[in-house]
């Protein structure tokens, strides 16, 4: 699956002579205005169905692959398998709702009947990508009230045409929030993706099936044996790349606040997180930066501080998670074992000789 650059780089670029940061009254774009109403006429008239989803975004190493249904009285099930990662999202009617990190054996039970996926915090998948705008049928997800709705293009996404359009708005930390549709003649949704201060995720959505076989079973799940569940509460905002460490709650913000800093959220009761701590030392030792090593685990392990509202207000969504400071701005975040196995911690750690070096010579 490719996503060409050029159509995103057309896709982000505002018209030119015109600042959505300014102040001005939203023109509605006619042409816009008739795709999305396309949109709502095709989902009112196929409520029901399934869908083949394939996702990207340059946090997670990868194309993530999985299935959306979407049943009657607002049943849903969505299940990715990411990278690392490998989410399941349910809604019954019956039963209510359950989120749950099949790798990590990590649940929640939403105690009411959700209206989407939530702002997750077992799993980063539903931060950069969500199918939320089909499991809602909702054209608000793609036309957002408020935001500039452009006409961008006609396209074609794996050979079927279709016209891409875009909302842009600025949010309240002053950067562009974008959200990108790509939708057929039909009105049938091929490709989303957004942005939210996150960088750019996309879903294409193939194979759709408008006359499934449902049962109450397909909207539920058999927690697996070892799954614990999840006591934090949900977040709004995480904290992103940028922010300063003043916004980092409880002790642990006095100990980013200078230096290079690189704070580890690990399980030390899992043997195979605990093992990354040698390797990561032996990456910080000559670096001149400071390790932190945070648990994730209520138990207490040597060298580890449990603090629940640092992980709270860095929203740590997966264990491990890492997040480098510099002279109190978060620079990086990694997540997940592959963060040290692929040596993405390596960018920051590269030896003295290996980095450029500017000027003359050879």
């Amino acid at each position: 699956m490719l996503f060409p650059a050029i159509t995103l780089l057309i896709a982000l670029s505002p018209s030119q002579g015109s600042d959505p940061r300014r102040p001005a009254p939203i023109v509605r774009d006619p042409k816009a205005d008739a795709v999305v109403a396309r949109f709502d006429q095709f989902y009112k008239k196929h409520p029901i169905f399934s869908v083949k989803c394939t996702a990207v975004h340059q946090a997670i190493k990868g194309v993530g692959t999985g299935t959306l249904l979407v049943g009657p009285e607002g049943n849903a099930a969505f299940r990715l398998k990411w990278g690392d990662q490998d989410y399941g999202y349910y809604v019954n009617a019956g039963e209510g709702g359950l989120e749950i990190e099949y790798n990590s054996k990590i649940y929640q039970e939403l105690n009411r009947k959700p209206i989407g996926i939530p702002q997750s915090i077992i799993s980063t998948v539903p931060m950069y990508i969500s199918p939320n705008v089909l499991i809602l049928r909702n054209s608000q997800l793609i036309d957002v009230p408020g935001a500039r709705l452009s006409y961008m293009r006609p396209d074609s996404i794996g050979g079927e045409p279709c016209d891409q359009v875009r909302s842009m708005y600025v949010g309240n930390d002053g950067a562009y929030k974008i959200v990108l549709s790509w939708i057929n003649k039909e009105g049938k949704l091929l490709r989303y993706g957004f942005d939210y201060g996150r960088g750019i995720g996309f879903l294409d959505f193939k194979n759709y099936n408008f006359s499934p076989s449902f049962t109450a079973a397909n909207f539920s799940c058999d927690i697996p044996a070892g799954s614990v569940p999840d006591s934090l509460p949900l977040i709004e905002e995480p904290l992103g790349v940028g922010r300063r460490a003043k916004e980092v709650k409880g002790p642990l913000q006095s100990q980013v606040q200078s230096g290079k800093v690189l704070v580890c959220f690990l399980d030390p009761t899992e043997p195979s997180q605990l093992s990354l701590v040698s390797a990561i030392n032996s990456q910080l030792q000559a670096r001149s930066i400071k390790p932190i090593w945070m648990s994730t685990s209520r138990k207490g392990a040597q060298g580890f501080t449990y603090d629940e509202e640092a992980m709270k207000s860095l929203v740590v969504a997966a264990s491990p998670t890492f997040y480098y400071f510099e002279e109190g701005i978060l620079r990086q975040v990694y997540l997940g074992k592959s963060a040290v196995s692929n040596k993405v911690l390596g960018t920051i750690f590269l030896p003295e000789e290996a980095k450029p070096r500017k000027g003359k010579g050879k």
